[in-house]
């Protein structure tokens, strides 16, 4: 029970859009059997999520399901009501078996007992409770009659549909993309539209169509196996409409014709497997806008004929907004209203690649209970210490273009640690048009023209950096500007290259010298490096951007295409980071045994998509199933199935191959897809590089392995004037992350 929380000051307005109202509670109760939300049983991943039911002895317990009581959105909470002893008896015995005949359920003082409805697990029920005032509710149970003397009273705050929960005030300006997605204008400023049904089908040739009539199907509608052998028409319901600002679709299997009556309570068909997938978006965008998504944007073949429901939404997708807390807030509202209208998802699985694997990792550690499991794909450990390797690859990029130096193609690979000269110089090299991350001027088309900062013409301008769209954590400076959490002060480019003699010492102290750096004005290259804020630094580590991985001890199925080649262009998404993140889980909690790496060949991915899909199921199953007192860390792994090995495909023969994924480069899977690092691993930081500012040491001769003249020395000394790193000590102002829930406002977070 919520208690000792005052109402929160948030201003009232009307509820958006809640589709289904209340009679969705009647489709509801044949669903939830057995289900229980993430994080609500000892099954699931740890952390606050619905209520917890209080214990067996009492006679009522009242709880959501939804989503966390505290956190409840657009005026809607699903709410279970159970009994025990002598009121269960009653209840059984029971010529009606009606809530009214043991219990009064009322909102904020008003009986909305007609609302529940039986669960059929029995000795429960379920009420979709609407209407919720705009802050504190108070939802109180009473027993009738000989059990009047009994009552529970829970407190849930509501919070509007548009947000902010906790991911803190509202971006502005924000610009909407509504009318682009083909949803028509806005209707306020917080780029809301009505919810809209369309449907959609699989034909024979595997194409998905429009579908011309919900009373009957056309000639060459496909049909899909969903798990347990069910056989129905793919056909998929597609939702669509805002949450959180942002623009959601929600897919299913439905099968239309079998409606009696359109006035009827709509649920979902047989073909809906009671689970959800949540795809996450690739990329990192700098936010300030709604940005657009397609109708077929949650056609996810993989997940949809299997029977899976997928959700998403334009601000699950890292080229809008480069934010996982505002990320992990949309989620978290978009999973409580499906929740609400369609069932409570038995699991929910996060999929998705590049950007859309670091949101699955930043969300398991700061978030947990929105997801149960995670399937990334091309993995990055997290968009804060990536940062650093775009910004390292564009500067050195531009340095070997305007060298008057000979560096030969070995030469510039040694020092950029990737495989292909392609991968420096054509993909993370592009330059600041293509990696906006920093660049304040660098926007996305979605901000009109004229509105980019500017330092003469515009200066208070729209700034396009994700340090300005995550200001909330790292803070501002005195001009009003987002605080860098992203350091080069002490970094020696191309160290370990020097040191095993693959270049000169002459180069390596021209490239230092000449790198340069990028100020906050977006100038480059500017002769000074970039220096990191102290608190930007401090604020990244407390608040979690920069993956710890402390407590990420859910199921993880890493997949790789591997593209470190790129097809002989290079790729940023290369196999390294897959490493990397791997480090983390060991050092944090002593194991990546909850962490599988399967890496494939271009061809294969649709194959291992699939065989990802169905061992991700067995596995969340298996571990619903573990009734037993081991911890939910010892249960993960435990439950794991054994077929679900490290391994990769051989991209010949297609034979898969099942071993350990080791750091030494050994093996059959490290030989076929060989991986390395990048220019901070060759400057000398090791696998986990996630030391945004390192620690300082003297330049030292006897540290660089090749001889050194006088000359050389002292020109050293004057470029690293300050030091160089010694990656040996801990980062600077790296502090301990400061746990789960974290709010920037306005909800005051934590765990409950």
């Amino acid at each position: 029970m919520i208690r000792d929380k005052k109402p929160l000051n948030i201003p009232k307005k009307s509820l958006h859009f809640r589709m289904l109202g209340t009679t969705a509670a009647l489709a509801l109760a044949g669903l939830l059997s057995g289900c229980n939300s993430s994080g609500s049983d000892d099954n699931s991943q740890p952390g606050p999520a619905p209520t917890p039911d209080p214990t067996p002895s009492a006679e009522l317990s009242l709880s959501t399901l939804s989503t966390r009581p505290d956190m409840v959105s657009g005026g809607d909470v699903l709410l279970k009501v159970s009994v025990s002893g002598a009121m269960a008896e009653k209840l059984s015995g029971s010529e009606t078996g009606a809530a009214r005949d043991i219990l009064i359920l009322k909102r904020n003082g008003e009986d909305i007992t007609t609302s529940l409805q039986p669960n059929e697990e029995g000795s429960s029920f379920i009420a979709l409770v609407s209407e919720l005032e705009n802050g504190l509710n108070t939802l109180t149970v009473n027993g009738v009659g000989e059990f009047s003397d009994t009552e529970q009273t829970l407190e849930v705050t509501n919070y509007p549909i548009t947000g902010p929960i906790f991911s803190g005030p509202h971006e502005n300006p924000f610009y909407c993309g509504t009318d682009r997605s083909g949803l028509g204008k806005e209707l306020d400023t917080d780029c809301s539209v009505a919810p809209t049904i369309t449907y959609y089908y699989q034909n024979l040739d595997g194409r998905f169509l429009p579908l011309p009539s919900t009373s009957s199907y056309p000639e060459d509608v496909a049909t899909t196996k969903v798990y347990g052998g069910t056989e129905v028409p793919y056909v998929v319901r597609i939702e669509s409409g805002t949450i959180n600002r942002g623009i959601y679709r929600i897919a299913i299997l439905d099968d239309p014709t079998t409606r009696k009556n359109a006035n009827d309570a709509w649920k979902p068909g047989a073909g809906w497997n009671g689970k959800l997938v949540y795809r996450f978006g690739g990329g990192c965008g700098s936010g300030k806008r709604q940005s657009t998504l397609g109708i077929t944007g949650a056609l996810n073949e993989v997940a949809l004929q299997r029977g899976f429901a997928v959700a998403t939404t334009t601000l699950n997708t890292y080229g809008t907004a480069c934010n996982d807390y505002l990320s992990a807030e949309t989620a978290m509202m978009v999973k409580e209203y499906f929740s609400e209208q369609y069932g409570v998802p038995r699991y929910t699985v996060g999929e998705g690649g590049s950007g859309g694997a670091m949101q699955q990792h930043l969300i398991a550690q700061n978030y947990p209970g929105i997801l149960d499991g995670l399937t990334p794909e091309r993995s990055f450990p997290d968009g804060q210490t990536l940062t650093a390797t775009s910004v390292d690859s564009i500067l050195l990029a531009e340095y070997f273009r305007n060298s008057n130096l000979n560096w030969t193609d070995d030469e510039i690979l040694a020092v950029s640690g990737f495989q292909l000269i392609g991968t420096l110089m054509n993909q993370w090299g592009r330059g600041p048009a293509d990696r906006n991350s920093v660049w304040p001027q660098v926007c996305s088309s979605d901000i009109p023209g004229g509105a980019e900062y500017d330092r003469i013409n515009n200066p208070t301008g729209v700034r396009c950096t994700i340090f300005d769209s995550m200001a909330t954590v790292y803070g501002k400076d005195a001009n009003g500007f987002g605080q860098w959490a992203l350091d080069m002060e002490g970094v020696q480019y191309g160290l370990n290259a020097l040191k095993e003699g693959k270049i000169s010492i002459d180069k390596f102290i021209d490239l230092n010298e000449k790198i340069g750096g990028v100020d906050l004005h977006g100038t480059w290259p500017t002769k000074q490096r970039i220096i990191a804020n102290e608190e930007a630094v401090r604020q990244g580590y407390k608040t979690g951007r920069v993956i710890d991985g402390k407590g990420i001890t859910l199921p993880i199925i890493d997949l790789r295409q591997y593209q470190d080649y790129g097809n002989g262009n290079g790729n940023v998404h290369t196999r390294f980071h897959s490493f990397a993140m791997r480090q983390r889980l060991i050092d944090a909690n002593g194991t990546a045994d909850n962490q599988v790496m399967w890496i494939v060949d271009n061809s294969d991915l649709s194959l291992a998509n699939g065989l990802a899909m169905d061992e991700m199921d067995k596995w969340l199953e298996a571990l619903k199933l573990d009734t037993s007192e081991d911890s939910y860390a010892t249960k993960v792994i435990k439950n794991k199935p054994t077929s679900l090995t490290d391994g990769c495909w051989h991209p010949i023969t297609k034979e898969r191959i099942d071993e350990p994924a080791t750091f030494d480069k050994a093996g059959t899977c490290n030989t076929l897809y060989r991986y390395d690092g990048h220019p901070r691993t060759v400057a000398g930081e090791g696998i986990r590089t996630d030391s945004v500012k390192c620690s300082l040491k003297p330049v030292s001769a006897s540290d660089y392995g090749v001889a050194v003249t006088s000359d050389q020395l002292a020109k050293l000394k004057e470029i690293f004037s300050t030091g160089v790193c010694d990656y040996s000590k801990e980062g600077m102002y790296r502090e301990e992350f400061s746990g789960p829930w974290q709010s920037f406002g306005p909800s005051p977070g934590g765990v409950n």
